[in-house]
C-alpha cells in the first residue's frame, strides 16, 4: 500500500524499500540526467511514499551520491591490485591484471549500464558530483596500477618511453568511448562488437591493441 501522507514514515519501511529507490532513482538518472529528474518522479516510478527519499538518502542529492559510492565501491572491488604480491613481474602475470581491469569496465556495461551512463554524464560534465568519490576510492587504486607499470618497465618489460599514466587513461577512455558510442546506435560509425555476445573477443582486442605496442 502507498502512504499518501508525505510527512509519515511507515513502520514497514526497510531495507527493500531503500534498494528499490536506487535501482528506480539509478535509471531515471542514467536516463534523464540529476537536474532532469524530481524526486516525486522517482517516488512515483517507486510507488513509494516520498518522505523516504528523504528518510534514507536525506534528499535527492544524497540519493545520487549514495548510488555513485556504492557503485564505486564495488568497481575498486574488482579492479584492485595488491602490488605485494608481485615482487617479480612476468609479461604473463601483467597481461592477466590488464585483462582484468577491462574485464571489469566490460561486466559494467553489461550488468550495470545505467550506472555507466550516469558516470559518462559525469565525464562530460567535469565530475561535478563523482569527483570527491573518485579521488577518494579510485585514485589509490590508480596508483597501484601505474606503480605496477613502473615495476615493469624497471624489469624490462615493457618500454621506458611509455608514460603509465596516459597509457592508462588513453586505454580506459577508448572502453569507455567504444560503449558511449555503442549506446547511440549510429548505423554508421559502430563496431563490429556487441555485448554481451561478444564480450570475449571485445576483451581479446583492446588487449592486442593496447599491449602489442608496449612490450619489449
Amino acid at each position: 500500500m502507498i502512504i499518501t501522507d508525505e510527512n509519515k514514515i511507515p513502520p514497514h519501511a526497510d531495507l527493500g524499500t531503500r534498494v528499490l529507490l536506487l535501482k528506480v532513482a539509478t535509471r531515471l538518472f542514467a536516463k534523464q540526467g540529476i537536474k532532469g529528474t524530481s524526486v516525486r518522479e522517482i517516488a512515483k516510478e517507486s510507488g513509494q511514499n516520498l518522505s523516504l527519499i528523504s528518510y534514507y538518502f536525506g534528499g535527492k542529492e544524497g540519493l545520487y551520491q549514495e548510488i555513485l559510492r556504492l557503485n564505486i565501491q564495488d568497481i575498486r572491488q574488482k579492479v584492485i591490485l595488491d602490488n605485494r604480491k608481485y615482487s617479480v613481474l612476468t609479461q604473463e602475470i601483467f597481461r592477466q591484471e590488464i585483462l582484468r581491469l577491462i574485464s571489469a569496465m566490460v561486466n559494467l556495461k553489461i550488468n550495470s549500464p545505467d550506472f555507466l551512463l550516469i558516470m559518462q554524464r559525469e565525464q562530460l560534465e567535469g565530475m561535478p558530483r563523482a569527483r570527491d568519490i573518485h579521488q577518494e576510492l579510485i585514485e589509490p587504486v590508480a596508483e597501484k596500477w601505474f606503480q605496477m607499470m613502473e615495476q615493469a618497465q624497471t624489469q624490462g618489460l615493457i618500454k621506458k618511453e611509455v608514460d603509465s599514466r596516459s597509457f592508462f587513461i588513453l586505454m580506459m577512455q577508448s572502453i569507455w568511448g567504444y560503449f558511449l558510442i555503442d549506446n547511440c546506435q549510429l548505423k554508421g560509425i559502430r563496431g563490429k562488437f556487441s555485448f554481451p555476445e561478444d564480450k570475449e573477443e571485445f576483451k581479446e582486442f583492446i588487449m592486442n591493441v593496447f599491449l602489442e605496442g608496449i612490450f619489449q
